[in-house]
């Protein structure tokens, strides 16, 4: 009678995890998200009319990517990357600004451009 042999589920993971076309799959995704963020920021740059504060047109929010272990990551790194990601309300120099030609109008609240959530979903 041949004998079965069951493995904890801490052991199957790690052997799943560690596997050479895991490890494959992970970098081709990696990669992937990687290179759909770095196009939807140069497409969010090339179309954008914001100037800053100081006249420059600088770009210094980038995106970066690292395997660690097993895992993938993909982010973005500048100042204030959350508020690109997820939108923000004027602050700063923009607080309390008049637009215009309006009187007493705020101006309008910058969306988010999810670069890194798009990208990692796959648009």
């Amino acid at each position: 009678m041949a004998k079965v042999k069951i493995y904890k589920k801490k052991k199957c993971n790690f052997a799943a995890s560690h596997h050479v076309k895991t490890q494959a799959w992970v970098d081709d995704e990696t990669d992937d998200v990687y290179d759909r963020a770095e196009f939807l920021l140069a497409t969010a740059r090339a179309t954008t009319n914001w100037t800053k504060l100081d006249q420059s047109r600088a770009h210094i929010t980038k995106i970066e990517k690292r395997r660690v272990d097993v895992d993938g990551y993909v982010w973005m790194e500048g100042d204030n990357a959350v508020a690109i990601e997820y939108g923000h309300k004027p602050s700063g120099a923009y607080a309390g600004a008049v637009v215009r030609g309006g009187v007493g109008e705020q101006p309008r609240a910058p969306k988010g451009l999810y670069i890194i959530t798009r990208a990692a979903l796959g648009g």
